[in-house]
């Protein structure tokens, strides 16, 4: 199943409206794999698993929820602001700018992580 989109931050999935950062977890969490899904299909299992986990990005006191955006086989955000972030929960901080690149390797029993740009 491909989810569609209509309008900006809306995604259709299985005859559902998701909109992004609004409503429970679960919403979010499909929006998060409807996303994913439409910039890299099909997605990876790893990359679905890693979509349908919480990620908060932490900001001066202030928590969103982490866009992720898929290339080159790999998961990414990139801190877009000019202060600092705290990738939750895996425990990441990005100074602004920065981009957090997550990938699984065959055989790996754990996420790599790899932070890119200037700090």
């Amino acid at each position: 199943m491909t989810p569609s989109r209509k309008n900006a931050g809306e995604y259709h999935w299985g005859g559902r409206t998701v909109r992004r950062g609004a409503g429970s977890r679960l919403k979010r969490a499909a929006a998060n794999r409807a996303m994913l899904q439409l910039e890299c299909d099909p997605a990876p299992v790893w990359l679905a698993a890693l979509a349908a986990a919480t990620h908060r990005a932490t900001r001066d006191g202030q928590n969103r929820d982490v866009g992720w955006k898929c290339a080159f086989g790999r998961a990414l955000y990139t801190n877009d602001g000019a202060d600092a972030e705290l990738i939750q929960p895996l425990g990441v901080s990005l100074e602004g700018g920065q981009t957090l690149a997550v990938s699984w390797a065959p055989g790996a029993t754990s996420y790599t992580m790899q932070v890119y740009g200037e700090s």
